[in-house]
């Protein structure tokens, strides 16, 4: 019989071990241990192969398969094949610390997002829970550290913070943390003269940064074109130009095109629908200024029924002339009558 000699492998890999007999076919091949244990209770017997799914440091052993001459009942056992099955330290499973499973933020605070490990090959990085993408105009991620400028109201929801591992690519989610955005409450105070020279407060000087939009909403049919201006009162030269984008994150259409604060959406479609700002950034400060939002409905155009069609005016005929009266035929002439006179 002929069986391999001998395996070296480590905890977990597959083991397979072979047995047959030249020239000897269909014969009863029974595999064992030479030490008396039982085979473990997850190894598979297939006719004459021994297979080890997953090998533990307990089937270090020396296998022996054993064949019955058919003549005489005797039994012939092979060499025994040795496996030996070295030990593999446990990984320990990298799990991120985050700060907060839940934060609370005013509208137009900053956040920070907090999420530490210790594994130096593994890169965190940061995900909304519903796969909206970031919006990295003002969302930032250093040191696993999600940064979140100028906190929107539709930046309210989940985010996860995950790992991927550099070599395999092998993405790992962890508990979400949930952000809270309060809406911000302008409240009008007195204002007490204290000098006769005009006061500028930060927050009016901030106003005047302010872009404003021309409208507020803006409602149209598919296929129309859309153009919306932005403006910025008071402009001075540390500010920059204005410009465009969605405030729920998503990508402008391929249709849309930005000059000098005007936005134009050509060939318009229900997906373009959806709140737009206007923003700029003080070159001082580096600060975001947004306007209000602007709504835009596009109404999915209806396809019109078709008019019936128009039957074709008759052809113009002549009426035909009428049929000439038949002239009445002439009285007979009445024979003159004589009369006769008697003579005396």
């Amino acid at each position: 019989m002929v069986v391999a000699s001998g395996e070296v492998v480590d905890e977990g890999e597959r083991v397979t071990f072979q047995c047959y007999v030249p020239g000897k076919l269909n014969i009863q091949v029974n595999w064992h241990r030479q030490d008396g244990v039982p085979l473990s209770a997850d190894t598979i017997v297939e006719g004459a192969t021994l297979i080890i799914p997953r090998a533990t440091l307990a089937d270090t052993a020396a296998y022996i398969c054993s064949v019955e001459d058919g003549y005489d009942g005797l039994t012939v056992d092979s060499a025994p094949a040795y496996l030996s099955v070295n030990p593999v330290e446990p990984t320990t499973e990298v799990v991120p610390v985050l700060d907060s499973s839940s934060k609370t933020v005013e509208e137009g605070d900053t956040v920070e997002l907090h999420c530490t490990h210790t594994e130096q090959s593994l890169e965190v990085q940061w995900r909304r829970e519903d796969d909206v993408e970031l919006d990295f105009t003002r969302m930032s991620i250093e040191n696993g550290i999600l940064i979140i400028q100028n906190v929107h109201q539709s930046d309210a929801g989940k985010f996860v913070c995950f790992l991927e591992d550099w070599e395999s690519g092998a993405r790992t989610d962890y508990e979400p943390v949930n952000l809270l955005v309060n809406p911000s409450e302008t409240t009008e105070s007195p204002t007490t003269t204290v000098s006769s020279t005009p006061q500028t407060s930060p927050v009016e000087e901030a106003h005047h940064l302010v872009p404003v939009a021309d409208v507020s909403s803006e409602t149209v049919t598919q296929g129309d074109t859309i153009v919306l201006r932005c403006s910025l009162p008071d402009q001075e030269d540390d500010v920059l130009l204005a410009y465009w984008r969605r405030e729920d994150g998503q990508l402008m259409s391929d249709e849309v095109v930005e000059q000098d604060g005007v936005l134009t959406i050509t060939n318009a479609q229900p997906s373009d629908s959806g709140p737009y700002v206007c923003y700029t950034e003080d070159a001082d400060t580096g600060e975001r200024i947004e306007s209000a939002p602007v709504y835009v409905t596009v109404i999915e155009a209806t396809t019109s029924a078709p008019e019936p069609p128009v039957e074709p005016e008759p052809e113009w005929e002549p009426e035909p002339e009428p049929e000439p009266e038949p002239e009445p035929e002439p009285e007979p002439e009445q024979p003159e009558q004589c009369t006769l006179h008697k003579r005396h």
